[in-house]
């Protein structure tokens, strides 16, 4: 039989995760009034409870922010030179052997992401 965990949360567990929340509620709102400034109904909806952080003009989107940050893509990304205009697209994939269904991500810089978002508005 395994040990138990304690499970007592002290003042700085307590603490960093009231900094997590708050610093993943403040990068919420600041994408919503970045979409809000580009033109977009964007607006934050992430306190309700759903996977949805914010929502705008037929976009959901969920907002992580922290160490799941991929430097291995963002490097893949930006070293891409579209040229006049052209934008940079990484497109990854796995590998899931036989049988299986591949699945696809498509990674955009968000500065990029806005503006197709913005013409898709039109």
């Amino acid at each position: 039989m395994g040990r138990v965990k304690n499970l007592a949360i002290d003042d700085a567990n307590a603490r960093r995760g009231r900094n997590n929340r708050q610093r993943g509620h403040g990068f919420e709102r600041r994408l919503a009034a970045e979409l809000l400034e580009a033109g977009l109904a964007g607006k934050r909806v992430g306190q309700y409870l759903g996977a949805t952080d914010v929502a705008a003009d037929g976009w959901v989107i969920q907002a992580k922010k922290g160490g799941a940050f991929s430097n291995r893509y963002w490097d893949w990304l930006t070293q891409l030179k579209p040229q006049a205009d052209e934008r940079a697209a990484l497109v990854v994939a796995d590998a899931p052997g036989s049988g299986g269904r591949e699945r696809r991500l498509v990674v955009l810089s968000w500065e990029d992401w806005l503006q197709l978002a913005k013409q898709a508005k039109l």
